[in-house]
């Protein structure tokens, strides 16, 4: 229960500081999606629990703060964070195609989240750049900050190998 306060509280700290400072000191068309990034980090750490409420908490807060229409960058985040989930641990396990999931889901994002507003797309590859920054970042930090945190009963990336160790 404690682990869903602490993601809460950072998801909320991190919506708030994206749709206020950033986009006021980047603009609002370069500003990173701390949300979608910590996120992701969580999925890179190989937690599927966390990285879904992380995903779908962050996204109705950037909804409340006018981001979208309610409900809809939940549905993204979460869409977003199975997809990578899945498609890393079935096919691609490296850190190098992680990257390239970071960068197509946030630009993917950007795109859905301003259909309506015809902008250049060609304007959404650097906010995708600084997304992927961001989750490096994050990935330092949750990584050298929070050992054990983040600890289930077993890594959901690696469950073959443990369900077939508690098989023997």
């Amino acid at each position: 229960m404690v682990k869903y306060i602490v993601i809460s509280v950072s998801i909320f700290v991190l919506a708030l500081f994206q749709t206020s400072f950033l986009s006021v000191l980047f603009g609002a068309k370069y500003t990173p999606n701390l949300v979608l990034a910590f996120t992701l980090t969580l999925v890179l750490l190989g937690s599927l629990e966390f990285g879904t409420y992380a995903g779908f908490i962050g996204g109705l807060m950037l909804d409340l703060m006018g981001v979208s229409i309610f409900g809809f960058s939940a549905l993204l985040n979460v869409v977003i964070v199975l997809t990578v989930f899945y498609t890393r641990k079935t096919f691609f396990k490296g850190n190098v195609s992680f990257s390239i999931f970071v960068l197509v889901s946030n630009f993917m994002y950007l795109l859905l989240v301003n259909l309506t507003k015809l902008g250049n797309p060609y304007l959404y590859i650097l906010p995708s750049i600084s997304t992927l920054i961001s989750v490096l970042v994050f990935h330092i930090i949750v990584r050298n900050g929070y050992k054990g945190f983040l600890r289930n009963e077993y890594n959901q990336l690696n469950f073959k190998k443990h369900a077939r160790s508690n098989i023997k």
